[in-house]
């Protein structure tokens, strides 16, 4: 967390992400995984979890509806269904000062370009371009067109305190 980097004096660097883009990848990494395979589920969670909720909407729905499954997905309640953290806001993190950190606004086709300035910036000699993605989601449909005005509704209470961050520092960018 930024509290834990601050007190060693190092600098925090938050990939900030759109929030309902950001909830539909969680939710496409929960369902199927990582392309490298390194996930928190067996093939058959894996399973269930498409059987219970084949679509981000469904699961969406699922959490409106208060369903167990949702609700603890969502509140962390069962550690074999979801890592502790994983529908946590971006903001979970950040929860010291601020005084030493540093915000980029996530955009696929720009990031890297972002990301070496903000380390020139930082005297940081590193080409973020051959850093390479450890374990990306499974490629899915990046769209949000399929969620209603209720599902976005919903992304946007669940996330509340990102979707404030997110227009104050990265809306129009």
């Amino acid at each position: 967390t930024e509290r834990t980097h601050e007190r060693h004096g190092r600098p925090v660097l938050l990939l900030l992400r759109e929030p309902h883009g950001r909830f539909l990848s969680q939710y496409h990494y929960w369902r199927d995984g990582a392309t490298k395979g390194a996930n928190v589920h067996t093939p058959a969670q894996r399973e269930e979890n498409r059987r219970l909720f084949p679509t981000a909407a469904s699961f969406v729905d699922g959490a409106l509806r208060r369903t167990w499954f949702a609700s603890a997905v969502l509140n962390k309640q069962t550690s074999w269904i979801v890592w502790g953290a994983h529908f946590q806001p971006q903001t979970h993190w950040l929860d010291g000062e601020h005084n030493n950190t540093w915000v980029v606004c996530y955009s696929a086709t720009t990031l890297a370009a972002r990301v070496d300035e903000l380390l020139r910036h930082l005297h940081v000699p590193c080409d973020a371009r051959r850093i390479p993605t450890t374990n990306p989601t499974v490629a899915y449909d990046q769209t949000v067109a399929h969620f209603n005005r209720t599902h976005m509704d919903w992304i946007e209470s669940h996330y509340r305190s990102d979707v404030v961050l997110w227009d104050a520092l990265c809306a129009g960018r």
